[in-house]
């Protein structure tokens, strides 16, 4: 049950974001609770540590700040790796070429961790490996976290989700298995061939 709901939490965009700051908070929460016991301050000449509930709300907030900066920095790295022209691939990807043409171009928006999204990857390649001709389907893997101005632009909730142009063609559900899932995925390589005949 644990597992199934954090499966959930990583698919849910919105929670994702929450669940960095939230993580952060509580943990100075406890440092808070920890320093106020072991510390203390006896007199109540220390504003923060005085009381424990003083204790608490001010490294809580402390950890939000934190969670803060580290996010800020993360931002910065990503920019300079965009600068630099490196790019984060999945390793799975196929971008199968035939005769300098492509057919129908995908992008895949994933999260690394996902349980859906290795599924969905995993029915990729026994999709290719049944049908050759889906190997003509290029597909831009977009992970969220190194592409966050890129995906701001599309309107989506779970991962994985596919894109064909900008019309989106599949998105996750936490309701669904692995046949599921392969099904989707099959509906979407369809629609790409079909957009280039």
């Amino acid at each position: 049950m644990v597992k199934k709901i954090s499966e959930v939490l990583l698919m849910n965009r919105k929670t994702r974001k929450l669940i960095g700051p939230a993580l952060y908070i509580m943990a100075g929460m406890v440092v808070g609770l920890i320093i106020h016991r072991t510390i203390g301050c006896s007199s109540g000449a220390c504003p923060i540590t005085a009381s424990p509930i003083n204790s608490v709300l001010y490294f809580g907030f402390a950890g939000l700040l934190f969670s803060m900066i580290m996010n800020s920095d993360s931002d910065k790295n990503h920019k300079i790796e965009e600068k630099k022209g490196i790019e984060h691939i999945n390793s799975t990807e196929h971008k199968s070429i035939k005769g300098g043409e492509t057919v129908g171009k995908i992008k895949l928006f994933y999260l690394k961790g996902c349980p859906y999204c290795k599924k969905a990857e995993k029915a990729i390649e026994e999709l290719i490996s049944e049908n050759p001709e889906y190997g003509k389907v290029e597909i831009e893997r977009l992970e969220e976290n190194q592409n966050a101005a890129e995906i701001a632009k599309y309107n989506y909730y779970y991962v994985p989700t596919m894109y064909i142009g900008e019309e989106k063609a599949y998105e996750a559900s936490p309701i669904q298995n692995y046949d599921s899932i392969k099904a989707s995925v099959k509906a979407v390589l369809d629609k790409a061939l079909e957009a280039q005949v």
